[in-house]
């Protein structure tokens, strides 16, 4: 089962969105990232909520350039309203103001001179997540293979002796 998120950020932020990519791929998490998938002629907004739908999580780079930009704030918007995780990188400096919607939210904290320790954090985020969700589904299995050997039980012809 594989674990995906939607990356959300500015294009100015292209070297930290390159190094995120490449330590949660080499983790084993899909990433999917709007400038990789060019659709001529489909709808923008419909294919990044169905992407962000499809993901498992969202990550948001809020860097000082990006924390303001409108489709961030929108995607982290549809994320949360679909009730996914959202893994907030916030650069030191960032308003709080900015972070409306991820208000309550525990959030990283970036500073790009030492960009490791942000992914470090992000990926042991990513890492309990992706753990507690397939405990979590493997519970799910578990819970309704009882059911069915209850119902097998239940409906069963009693042995005669």
């Amino acid at each position: 089962m594989s674990y995906s998120l939607f990356l959300s950020h500015n294009a100015s932020d292209a070297e930290v969105v390159r190094e995120i990519k490449r330590r949660c791929e080499a983790a084993g998490v899909v990433i999917y990232c709007y400038e990789d998938d060019p659709r001529a002629g489909t709808s923008i907004v419909a294919k990044l909520t169905e992407e962000i739908r499809r993901a498992d999580g969202l990550i948001a780079v809020l860097t000082k350039h990006g924390a303001t930009r409108p489709a961030i704030q929108q995607e982290i918007g549809v994320a949360v309203g679909l009730g996914k995780p959202v893994y907030a990188l916030v650069e030191d400096g960032v308003e709080a103001a900015t972070l409306t919607l991820l208000q309550g939210i525990e959030y990283i904290h970036l500073d790009l001179a030492r960009i490791g320790d942000a992914l470090v954090a992000l990926q042991q985020s990513i890492t309990y997540r992706r753990d507690r969700q397939r405990t979590e589904a493997l519970l799910a299995i578990v819970a309704v293979l009882a059911i069915i050997g209850l119902i097998y039980l239940a409906t069963k012809d009693p042995v005669k002796p």
